[in-house]
Protein backbone atom coordinates (compact mmCIF):
# COMPACT_ATOMS: atom_id res chain seq x y z
CA UNK A 1 0.00 0.00 0.00
CA UNK A 2 1.84 3.37 -0.73
CA UNK A 3 0.60 6.78 0.16
CA UNK A 4 1.68 10.14 -1.17
CA UNK A 5 2.13 13.20 0.44
CA UNK A 6 3.10 16.69 -0.49
CA UNK A 7 5.43 18.38 1.39
CA UNK A 8 6.77 21.72 1.70
CA UNK A 9 10.50 21.75 2.90
CA UNK A 10 11.82 25.20 2.96
CA UNK A 11 10.64 26.68 -0.25
CA UNK A 12 10.97 23.22 -2.24
CA UNK A 13 7.85 20.82 -2.71
CA UNK A 14 9.16 17.52 -1.61
CA UNK A 15 7.01 13.87 -2.85
CA UNK A 16 6.93 11.58 0.28
CA UNK A 17 6.02 7.94 0.18
CA UNK A 18 5.31 5.89 2.53
CA UNK A 19 5.44 2.11 1.48
CA UNK A 20 3.62 -0.66 3.58
CA UNK A 21 1.57 0.79 5.71
CA UNK A 22 -0.29 -1.59 7.94
CA UNK A 23 -2.79 -0.36 10.65
CA UNK A 24 -1.80 3.19 10.67
CA UNK A 25 1.66 2.29 12.43
CA UNK A 26 3.85 5.29 11.05
CA UNK A 27 6.87 3.65 12.63
CA UNK A 28 7.22 0.59 10.21
CA UNK A 29 6.37 2.44 7.04
CA UNK A 30 9.10 2.74 4.63
CA UNK A 31 9.87 6.77 3.63
CA UNK A 32 10.95 7.68 0.60
CA UNK A 33 11.35 11.84 0.27
CA UNK A 34 12.29 13.06 -3.25
CA UNK A 35 12.47 16.50 -4.79
CA UNK A 36 11.08 17.07 -8.24
CA UNK A 37 12.45 19.95 -8.68
CA UNK A 38 16.11 18.95 -7.73
CA UNK A 39 14.99 15.60 -9.48
CA UNK A 40 16.53 13.61 -6.48
CA UNK A 41 15.97 11.45 -3.61
CA UNK A 42 16.72 13.36 -0.31
CA UNK A 43 18.44 11.20 2.31
CA UNK A 44 19.47 12.24 5.76
CA UNK A 45 17.56 13.86 8.40
CA UNK A 46 15.13 16.64 7.26
CA UNK A 47 12.94 19.08 9.38
CA UNK A 48 9.25 19.13 7.72
CA UNK A 49 6.43 21.06 8.71
CA UNK A 50 2.65 20.64 8.50
CA UNK A 51 -0.28 21.12 9.62
CA UNK A 52 -4.50 20.92 9.52
CA UNK A 53 -7.20 23.31 10.23
CA UNK A 54 -10.95 22.67 10.14
CA UNK A 55 -12.73 25.24 10.55
CA UNK A 56 -16.28 25.21 11.72
CA UNK A 57 -17.87 26.11 8.24
CA UNK A 58 -15.61 22.66 6.50
CA UNK A 59 -18.50 19.89 7.89
CA UNK A 60 -21.75 22.02 7.23
CA UNK A 61 -20.02 22.90 3.78
CA UNK A 62 -19.18 19.20 3.24
CA UNK A 63 -22.48 17.59 4.61
CA UNK A 64 -24.77 20.28 2.26
CA UNK A 65 -22.77 19.31 -0.43
CA UNK A 66 -23.91 15.66 -0.13
CA UNK A 67 -27.52 16.47 0.69
CA UNK A 68 -27.57 17.95 -2.57
CA UNK A 69 -26.08 15.31 -4.67
CA UNK A 70 -28.26 12.84 -3.06
CA UNK A 71 -31.28 14.37 -3.34
CA UNK A 72 -30.77 14.66 -7.28
CA UNK A 73 -29.75 11.12 -7.17
CA UNK A 74 -32.65 9.76 -5.50
CA UNK A 75 -35.22 12.12 -6.64
CA UNK A 76 -34.00 14.25 -9.59
CA UNK A 77 -36.48 17.08 -10.58
CA UNK A 78 -38.24 16.88 -7.56
CA UNK A 79 -35.86 17.26 -5.28
CA UNK A 80 -34.12 20.70 -7.25
CA UNK A 81 -37.56 22.15 -7.41
CA UNK A 82 -39.31 21.61 -4.01
CA UNK A 83 -36.52 21.67 -2.07
CA UNK A 84 -35.02 24.17 -0.63
CA UNK A 85 -31.59 23.98 -2.69
CA UNK A 86 -30.63 27.40 -2.52
CA UNK A 87 -30.08 27.44 1.04
CA UNK A 88 -28.00 24.05 0.86
CA UNK A 89 -25.74 26.29 -2.14
CA UNK A 90 -25.76 29.09 0.04
CA UNK A 91 -24.24 27.04 3.27
CA UNK A 92 -21.30 25.73 0.48
CA UNK A 93 -20.29 28.70 -0.89
CA UNK A 94 -20.75 31.28 2.04
CA UNK A 95 -17.62 33.02 3.77
CA UNK A 96 -18.74 32.67 6.85
CA UNK A 97 -21.82 30.93 8.56
CA UNK A 98 -21.40 32.07 11.76
CA UNK A 99 -22.48 35.45 10.36
CA UNK A 100 -25.20 34.11 7.89
CA UNK A 101 -29.34 33.26 9.15
CA UNK A 102 -30.21 30.42 7.24
CA UNK A 103 -32.74 27.76 7.57
CA UNK A 104 -31.33 24.86 8.63
CA UNK A 105 -30.60 22.95 11.65
CA UNK A 106 -26.70 21.31 11.48
CA UNK A 107 -25.57 18.84 13.99
CA UNK A 108 -22.17 16.77 13.97
CA UNK A 109 -20.09 13.91 15.91
CA UNK A 110 -18.10 16.57 17.56
CA UNK A 111 -21.84 17.76 19.78
CA UNK A 112 -23.80 15.72 22.16
CA UNK A 113 -27.26 14.86 21.00
CA UNK A 114 -29.80 17.27 22.54
CA UNK A 115 -32.82 15.29 24.31
CA UNK A 116 -35.15 16.54 21.92
CA UNK A 117 -33.54 14.70 19.32
CA UNK A 118 -32.19 11.84 21.67
CA UNK A 119 -34.27 9.25 19.61
CA UNK A 120 -34.68 9.77 16.05
CA UNK A 121 -30.99 11.26 15.39
CA UNK A 122 -30.03 8.79 18.41
CA UNK A 123 -30.92 6.06 16.24
CA UNK A 124 -29.75 7.00 12.87
CA UNK A 125 -26.32 7.38 14.31
CA UNK A 126 -26.51 3.59 15.73
CA UNK A 127 -27.84 2.71 11.93
CA UNK A 128 -24.81 4.36 10.41
CA UNK A 129 -23.31 2.44 13.04
CA UNK A 130 -24.02 -0.77 12.95
CA UNK A 131 -24.29 -0.52 8.56
CA UNK A 132 -20.14 0.09 8.27
CA UNK A 133 -19.39 1.60 5.16
CA UNK A 134 -19.99 5.00 3.67
CA UNK A 135 -23.91 6.10 4.03
CA UNK A 136 -26.68 8.90 3.27
CA UNK A 137 -30.02 8.16 5.39
CA UNK A 138 -32.49 10.44 3.98
CA UNK A 139 -35.72 10.98 6.02
CA UNK A 140 -38.46 13.75 6.32
CA UNK A 141 -40.75 15.63 8.68
CA UNK A 142 -43.95 17.26 8.21
CA UNK A 143 -42.14 20.13 6.15
CA UNK A 144 -38.68 19.01 6.14
CA UNK A 145 -35.93 16.85 5.11
CA UNK A 146 -33.25 15.20 6.87
CA UNK A 147 -30.22 13.80 5.78
CA UNK A 148 -27.53 11.86 7.53
CA UNK A 149 -23.43 11.35 6.89
CA UNK A 150 -21.88 8.37 7.65
CA UNK A 151 -18.30 7.62 6.39
CA UNK A 152 -16.42 3.55 7.29
CA UNK A 153 -18.98 3.64 9.47
CA UNK A 154 -18.52 6.65 11.48
CA UNK A 155 -21.67 9.10 11.94
CA UNK A 156 -20.26 12.09 10.60
CA UNK A 157 -23.78 14.86 10.92
CA UNK A 158 -26.92 15.59 9.75
CA UNK A 159 -28.48 18.36 8.29
CA UNK A 160 -32.69 19.19 8.53
CA UNK A 161 -33.65 21.65 5.64
CA UNK A 162 -36.76 22.97 4.71
CA UNK A 163 -38.60 20.76 1.57
CA UNK A 164 -42.53 20.53 0.02
CA UNK A 165 -42.74 16.78 1.45
CA UNK A 166 -46.24 16.50 -0.67
CA UNK A 167 -44.27 16.74 -3.94
CA UNK A 168 -42.45 14.41 -3.13
CA UNK A 169 -43.12 10.00 -3.30
CA UNK A 170 -43.18 9.53 0.29
CA UNK A 171 -45.72 7.01 0.60
CA UNK A 172 -43.90 4.42 -1.99
CA UNK A 173 -44.12 0.83 -0.43
CA UNK A 174 -40.56 0.42 -2.11
CA UNK A 175 -39.20 2.76 0.07
CA UNK A 176 -41.03 3.43 3.31
CA UNK A 177 -39.99 5.95 5.76
CA UNK A 178 -37.35 7.03 3.54
CA UNK A 179 -33.83 6.12 1.63
CA UNK A 180 -31.08 4.87 2.64
CA UNK A 181 -27.85 4.97 0.05
CA UNK A 182 -24.75 2.92 0.95
CA UNK A 183 -21.44 2.17 -0.27
CA UNK A 184 -19.16 -0.40 0.51
CA UNK A 185 -17.27 -3.37 -0.22
CA UNK A 186 -16.97 -1.45 -3.72
CA UNK A 187 -20.41 -2.07 -4.31
CA UNK A 188 -23.71 0.76 -3.95
CA UNK A 189 -26.73 -0.36 -2.06
CA UNK A 190 -30.00 1.64 -1.93
CA UNK A 191 -32.79 0.57 0.27
CA UNK A 192 -35.59 1.93 2.14
CA UNK A 193 -35.05 3.25 5.47
CA UNK A 194 -38.19 1.32 7.02
CA UNK A 195 -36.32 -2.14 5.73
CA UNK A 196 -32.70 -1.17 7.02
CA UNK A 197 -34.02 0.07 10.15
CA UNK A 198 -36.34 -3.30 9.98
CA UNK A 199 -33.07 -5.54 9.69
CA UNK A 200 -31.61 -3.69 12.32
CA UNK A 201 -33.56 -4.42 15.10
CA UNK A 202 -33.42 -7.87 14.10
CA UNK A 203 -29.73 -8.07 14.35
CA UNK A 204 -29.73 -6.09 17.80
CA UNK A 205 -32.95 -9.07 18.88
CA UNK A 206 -35.38 -6.20 19.28
CA UNK A 207 -39.20 -6.54 18.41
CA UNK A 208 -40.97 -3.92 16.25
CA UNK A 209 -44.47 -2.56 16.77
CA UNK A 210 -45.33 -1.62 13.16
CA UNK A 211 -48.80 -0.46 14.17
CA UNK A 212 -46.44 2.86 16.29
CA UNK A 213 -44.74 3.34 13.09
CA UNK A 214 -46.10 6.00 11.09
CA UNK A 215 -45.27 6.81 7.36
Amino acid sequence: MLLVIWFLLGLNTVVIVYEKLSCYIWSKAEIDAFDPKAKKHLSGPHKMEMSTQISFDTRPRFIAKVALEAGYFLFGKTFVDNADCDTLRRIIFCEDLEKQKFDFRFHDNLHSIENKDAGALGATKVLIEQMGGSSVVLGWAQDRIIISVGILGEYLGMINFKADIDKFPIRDNEFRLGHVIQCKDKLLHRDSLWHTFYRLCKKLNLDIDESKIEW
